[in-house]
């Protein structure tokens, strides 16, 4: 038990260091080939549609898998699993296209952000405060509800360790 343990141990300080060597590699060259605001905000030209279409996607998945489908599964059962089968197919397709459009009007005006781009092309500088409040309205609730469901988890984690096995019931049947 305590030899599993240990290997546990080094191959997730492993993974972890090869994820931060990982990162500062792509840090470090990222950083050689942003010379201004501009490129830094938008990689002006150094992305397709098809690129930003899958950041976008990923994005917006992270939110559905970990918070959306868990919550349409537990109501409706195993039905949601048709979500898990048609929702890249829509999202990514929808995405690609809708950002094809918003990646050649955002050259168009040089946005650098979804409510600077809705700004310019309607000349509305209250269109563009209004979104960028949304955005980071919607922003603040997607954080606010992930922030409960660490907590528990980690509760039901420490319970767990600490073998209080009845708390540890209450605790995951309450979520």
């Amino acid at each position: 038990m305590m030899e599993a343990q240990s290997e546990l141990l080094v191959w997730s300080w492993g993974f972890l260091l090869v994820y931060i060597g990982g990162m500062l590699l792509f840090g470090y060259l990222g950083q050689r080939r942003v010379t201004t605001a501009d490129d830094f905000a938008t990689a002006r030209g150094g992305y397709g549609p098809l690129f930003l279409a899958f950041a976008f996607s990923a994005t917006t998945a992270s939110g559905a898998t970990f918070i959306g489908i868990p919550g349409i599964a537990y109501t409706t059962g195993l039905s949601a699993i048709w979500v898990l089968f048609l929702y890249p197919v829509g999202v990514y397709l929808g995405v690609w296209l809708c950002m094809k459009l918003v990646s050649r009007g955002g050259a168009s005006f040089g946005s650098r952000s979804i409510p600077e781009y809705l700004g310019d092309r309607y000349q509305s500088g209250a269109l563009r405060l209004l979104v960028a409040i949304f955005s980071l309205m919607l922003f603040s609730t997607l954080r606010a509800s992930w922030c409960p469901a660490w907590c528990s988890s980690r509760l039901c984690l420490a319970c767990h360790r600490h073998g209080r096995s009845q708390l540890l019931a209450a605790c995951c049947s309450s979520m």
